[in-house]
């Protein structure tokens, strides 16, 4: 059977689940794709935290990894834009795969990244990136890339759709109905990402370039988020029928492209198609 080794850049909460899970699926993975992962490399900032990788693997320089012929695959778990970019378009011009989720590096560096991987032929895998649960960026990248798409508009982040089907749904004010989120692991210690509406925006940027093979920057998205939503607001659109939600839009119009990550009062019936405009 075939085996691939990967490296694992970080070892934090993400990095640490990640090695854990292909620990403790390894079975079922050779099982299902015929190929052995192995973690032979993680990458560490400080050798004096404990991590659930046995020390040998562990490397606070990212020039052994790059200098590692063994390594096939490197996989992003640091998060943040820096040094993560760097790291990444480093990897892939030592003809490494790269296979990453972090929304806000993609966004930020996405026309560099694609053109280190086309020029040294190596993949950058990103899907987990958007709606990471939903296949949406293959869809734009294989079966849909031939189709003329005019529009995408939709609901990206799980953490803030938790906290208002809370305020919607069992009348939580918008400070319950964060903690709550915080407390079961939705929502971040420090949750602005997501609540201002910055990880949509980085998620919409993503979802443009590969829809409209056009970059817009995340700092051209006009953003809000729900922060300053009140009860009174999800009362005001639950009493004309409607239910407010953070949405991202990206449109096409006259050649020119349009973005917008904004709170929407929306139909019942349609989350989507009853926005209000």
């Amino acid at each position: 059977m075939k085996k691939i080794k990967i490296g694992l850049l970080g070892c934090g909460t993400v990095g640490s689940a990640t090695y854990e899970i292909l620990q403790m699926n390894a079975d079922k993975i050779a099982q299902k794709t015929g190929v052995i992962i192995e973690v032979a490399q993680v990458f560490v900032r400080s050798m004096e935290k404990n991590y659930p990788v046995p020390k040998r693997l562990l490397t606070t320089n990212f020039q052994n990894m790059l200098d590692n012929p063994e390594l096939e695959i490197i996989v992003e778990l640091m998060g943040g834009i820096e040094p993560a970019s760097t790291y990444m378009l480093q990897a892939l011009k030592a003809k490494k795969h790269v296979v990453t989720a972090n929304k806000a590096a993609v966004a930020a560096h996405y026309a560099d990244l694609i053109q280190m991987s086309a020029e040294n032929q190596v993949m950058l895998r990103f899907e987990a990136s958007v709606a990471g649960g939903i296949p949406v960026l293959d869809a734009l990248q294989a079966p849909l890339n031939s189709n003329e798409i005019e529009e995408v508009l939709g609901i990206v982040n799980g953490t803030t759709n938790y906290i208002l089907t809370q305020m919607i749904e069992s009348g939580k004010s918008y400070e319950t109905a964060l903690k709550l989120a915080q407390e079961k692991g939705f929502a971040e210690a420090d949750p602005r990402a997501d609540v201002e509406g910055i990880d949509s925006a980085n998620k919409l940027s993503i979802l443009l370039a590969l829809a409209f093979d056009e970059i817009v920057p995340v700092e051209t998205i006009p953003t809000s988020g729900i922060s300053q939503l009140k009860s009174v607001d999800i009362k005001q659109a639950g009493d004309l029928g409607y239910k407010i939600k953070l949405l991202v839009r990206g449109k096409k119009d006259g050649g020119k492209f349009t973005g917008l990550c904004s709170t929407n009062a929306c139909s019942q019936r349609s989350y989507v198609s009853g926005c209000l405009q």
